[in-house]
């Protein structure tokens, strides 16, 4: 999940209008639903706090669930609050009743405003349980608790993991067994906060820059949009906007929890202006690797730093601001590209995507063992059905063994026939006798496999493509 992009984008909505006022969650309900926030308001935090606003508290309703028949005039209920996965109050909640009956039955409003008849005596701030000791009065007769007189919670400044909150109600007759959560009279559980992002989590779209076999990868076939000219392509594009959700499809009923605004499409901001380290990771070991604009203009071009082993390169102070799309430039200068994926890290906006790829106009073979050994005569066959078709071989081995190309590892497989290459003329390998190889053939037409012939005469064939 993307965090930090939105972070200063939401913090604007803080100074528009007021805070929206969350509709109370009826926890007797089977259809509950809880208060949905936006993840990125985490940032880097574990938890975040929700409902600060003064008008904005999570309100929660829940039926008594006990009573009838059952004069309380005088006496006190006692009401327990828990919330769940590492939610802690901040500040205690409010506890209100109104009562559903009429005439001489009906116990008196407790409102949020006045909270005399209501005492909080466990837990409450920095808990995440509390328990209130309600006293409840009538204006005349004796008064009595139904069972579906609604008891409400008020919960303002919640701390909040980013795991789904529930909150549970319950009622219980002496304070003991509230704190110690025993003989429960009746409880209801429902839901209360949820999280999810309002960013896409898309920022990047693939493009494929194929590199030449005729010019042995050196350069790249024209023709793509992405292939500025024979010697410079891009290999992806980063596009910021598409991080945010289309105007059209606005996020539903989403809430910024720093402030308990509604979250609109038209909100947010690309703002993702933070000075900041980007990481490109792939096979960098060919040519010049930039950020540059749509043409890949030299004037707009900011290099990588390659790392020592060619497989990562970074900006340390990259600024995305600079444009909304940007793309990811390579220049062969000459030199042999490498088949490679490539993805791209923006290291304080907590961003990473698979942005592009090189590939080669060649049908690619894996020869997963080949060996030198004397015992073991492999060779590896061409049956080409075709027209004659170029081939090259690239070869890897075990730590502490290095290969050298023989006079056989690139050639040409006439057409229509057959050619075998003996392994010892494809490679030769120093500090062992064994690697595997990669070959690239410029045909469709050609199949490819490899035959071990051992010293007792035994032969064993595998087919490759």
């Amino acid at each position: 999940m993307k965090k930090k992009l939105l972070l200063a984008a939401l913090s604007a909505l803080a100074v528009q209008g007021a805070s929206a006022a969350y509709a109370p969650i009826d926890i007797t309900s089977t259809t509950a639903q809880p208060i949905k926030f936006a993840s990125e308001t985490f940032g880097d935090s574990s938890s975040v706090v929700v409902g600060q606003s003064n008008t904005s508290p999570l309100l929660v309703t829940t039926e008594a669930g006990y009573g009838d028949d059952v004069p309380v005039l005088g006496l006190s209920i006692y009401i327990r609050v828990e919330v769940s996965n590492g939610a802690v109050y901040k500040v205690k909640p409010v506890i209100t009743f109104n009562s559903t009956t009429s005439g001489a039955d009906a116990l008196t409003p407790i409102t949020s405003v006045d909270q005399t008849d209501v005492t909080l005596i466990n837990g409450g701030v920095n808990d995440n349980v509390a328990v209130f000791q309600v006293d409840l009065t009538a204006a005349s007769g004796t008064g009595k608790l139904a069972l579906d007189d609604v008891i409400g919670v008020q919960i303002s400044s919640l701390s909040v993991t980013e795991q789904n909150t529930f909150v549970t109600v319950g009622l219980y007759n002496t304070g003991a067994h509230a704190t110690t959560d025993t003989a429960v009279l009746h409880e209801e559980t429902g839901p209360l906060t949820a999280f999810q992002p309002v960013s896409t989590g898309i920022f990047s779209t693939s493009t494929n820059a194929v590199a030449d076999s005729v010019t042995g990868f050196t350069t790249f076939v024209t023709g793509a949009t992405n292939v500025i000219n024979s010697d410079v392509a891009q290999v992806g594009k980063v596009d910021y906007s598409l991080l945010l959700p289309a105007a059209t499809t606005p996020p539903t009923n989403i809430y910024d929890a720093t402030d308990d605004k509604l979250v609109t499409a038209s909100d947010l901001a690309t703002d993702v202006s933070d000075i900041q380290k980007l990481t490109l990771d792939g096979d960098l070991t060919a040519g010049s690797w930039s950020m540059g604009n749509s043409t890949c203009a030299p004037s707009s071009l900011i290099p990588f730093v390659v790392d020592e082993d060619g497989m990562s390169g970074s900006i340390k102070q990259f600024n995305p601001a600079t444009a909304s799309t940007q793309y990811i430039c390579v220049d062969t200068e000459g030199e042999k590209v490498e088949k490679s994926a490539y993805s791209f890290t923006l290291e304080s906006a907590d961003l990473s995507a698979n942005v592009g790829t090189v590939s080669y106009n060649t049908d690619s073979v894996d020869v997963d063992y080949l060996t030198t050994l004397d015992a073991y005569k492999q060779r590896i066959i061409f049956v080409n059905s075709g027209a004659e078709a170029n081939y090259t071989t690239t070869f890897s081995a075990e730590e502490g063994v290095t290969s050298t190309p023989g006079d056989k590892a690139e050639g040409v497989i006439p057409a229509n026939s057959v050619l075998v290459v003996k392994a010892t003329d494809l490679v030769s390998f120093d500090g062992g006798t064994r690697g595997a190889a990669m070959i690239e053939i410029e045909s469709s037409d050609v199949n490819v496999s490899t035959q071990i012939i051992s010293d007792n005469g035994s032969t064993d064939t595998i087919t490759l493509d």
